[in-house]
Order: C-alpha cells, then sequence, then structure tokens
C-alpha cells in the first residue's frame, strides 16, 4: 500500500468500534520502515482516553501517534490488535490538540 493511500482510511477496535481514521505515518528513516500511524481521534474516543476536544471544529482534533505493531490488518479499514476498553493500554502518543 502505498503511503498516500493510507491518509483517511478508518482505524477500528479488534471488537469493530471506530477509533478515528489515519491522518500520516512516521518512518523511521534508518530502516525505512513505517513505526507509527498518526491517527486523528474521534469524539467518542478522543472523552474515553481522558483528552480534551478542541474548543472548536477549526482547531483540528486530537491526534495520536499509535505503533504500527498494534496493527492486525490493513486494507480498506485499519484493523488494531486491541479491543476498544484496552487502548488506554496502548503506548499511544498525544501528538496536539
Amino acid at each position: 500500500m502505498l503511503i498516500r493511500k493510507i491518509d483517511g482510511k478508518e482505524v477500528i477496535s479488534s471488537d469493530a468500534r471506530s477509533i478515528g481514521e489515519v491522518s500520516g505515518a512516521y518512518v523511521d528513516l534508518d530502516s525505512w520502515k513505517i513505526n507509527h500511524l498518526a491517527v486523528d481521534l474521534n469524539t467518542e474516543t478522543i472523552e474515553m482516553l481522558g483528552y480534551k476536544k478542541p474548543r472548536t471544529p477549526f482547531m483540528g482534533t486530537v491526534s495520536v501517534s499509535m505503533p504500527i505493531d498494534a496493527v492486525k490488518v490493513a486494507g480498506d479499514i485499519i484493523t488494531l490488535k486491541t479491543k476498544y476498553d484496552e487502548l488506554p493500554n496502548l503506548p499511544i502518543d498525544k501528538r496536539n490538540g
């Protein structure tokens, strides 16, 4: 899959709950492998993880860096290995918002 084709793909948990959508990928320049996905979280996931939702839509969303090894399947939809209620246990980093 081309990196430019990954933007906008829906990200779901292993129990099929929507988390958000991919907004980019982080590449390790030494190995030329994707090591994290940038994921713009949906409102429900922002609240579940305890992040503050932007006050206006113009301020964007909350984006996190999700480790690539958390991904089970990448296709039309990105499916994680983790159930929705286990997301707080993933080593994800908040990037903005």
